[in-house]
């Protein structure tokens, strides 16, 4: 897999998308755990083990907005060119668009884990033989990526 672009000026796209996937998991993460504290504050536990990791919850969150922070001011162009049209004009829809990839990034690794729980690693593996069986529509070099992360082909 090459890192850089071919002139030499940037990171290539599969550089850029293993960036724009960091962003997606870290800003599931803090979805999840803004989701989770809201709802034990809805409940209202004080002073409860719950209300300990609660605040665990609260702490990661800030730390995972502070991640996306220092990443978007890196990564912002070429994050835009990944995931939607660059332009001032389209930086509402591109982050309507950013929190939607993490939505569903969190929505498949909550599949994932639910469905595959306790399941041997072979059976594990289906699910990802089943997502491999959709057509890869952009120019990313998807077996270069897999092979990147030495995740093996199925």
């Amino acid at each position: 897999m090459k890192l850089i672009n071919d002139d030499r000026t940037d990171l290539s796209l599969e550089a850029n998308v293993v960036i724009a996937a960091v962003m997606n998991m870290v800003y599931g993460a803090e979805i999840a755990a803004y989701r989770l504290s809201d709802a034990l504050d809805a409940i209202g536990e004080k002073g409860t083990l719950m209300q300990t990791k609660k605040r665990a919850l609260n702490a990661a969150r800030r730390n995972c907005q502070a991640m996306i922070s220092n990443l978007e001011t890196a990564f912002d162009k070429p994050f835009e060119q990944v995931v939607t049209r660059a332009g001032d004009e389209y930086i509402a829809q591109r982050d309507a668009e950013f929190h939607a990839l993490a939505c569903e990034v969190l929505d498949i690794v909550i599949i994932v884990l639910s469905v595959s729980e306790g399941l041997p690693y072979e059976k594990r593996m289906n699910i990802f033989k089943a997502l491999l069986n959709f057509k890869v529509t952009s120019e990313v070099n998807l077996p270069a990526l897999r092979k990147f992360f030495r995740f093996k082909e199925g």
